[in-house]
């Protein structure tokens, strides 16, 4: 497990899946879908008001959090067939839909992703 730390942020295990990017064949989609999982280290917060705006209307009524990770995170890219990753926290499954990496000086920091539920019918 990759360790992680952001003063004054308390951390937990989660686990990441990834599916690799597919394509289009003659109208038909193909992709392999199977995920590549990893275990990983992160702080997990709630999200609140203002990370609900920057959703899509349909996610603003789901839960929300925040995870802040020194590594990248992946939201969905349609053009390009990738798919976004999946957050395993604490027995539920979230989705991530926005991403924002910070930098300084040029150099790569953190990556804090806002992630919506996935309910299950």
């Amino acid at each position: 497990m990759t360790g992680f730390a952001l003063p004054g942020l308390a951390t937990r295990a989660i686990t990441i899946s990834r599916y690799s990017a597919g394509s289009y064949v003659n109208g038909r989609w193909q992709g392999d879908g199977s995920p590549t999982t990893v275990d990983r280290v992160a702080s997990v917060q709630p999200g609140n008001g203002k990370d609900l705006e920057q959703l899509p209307e349909g996610d603003r009524t789901k839960e929300v959090i925040k995870v802040y990770v020194d590594y990248e995170l992946r939201s969905a890219d349609q053009g390009n067939g990738i798919e976004p990753d999946q957050i395993l926290d604490r027995g539920e499954t979230y989705e991530v839909k926005r991403v924002h990496s910070y930098t300084a000086n040029g150099v790569y920091m953190y990556t804090r992703a806002l992630a919506v539920k996935v309910y299950n019918d």
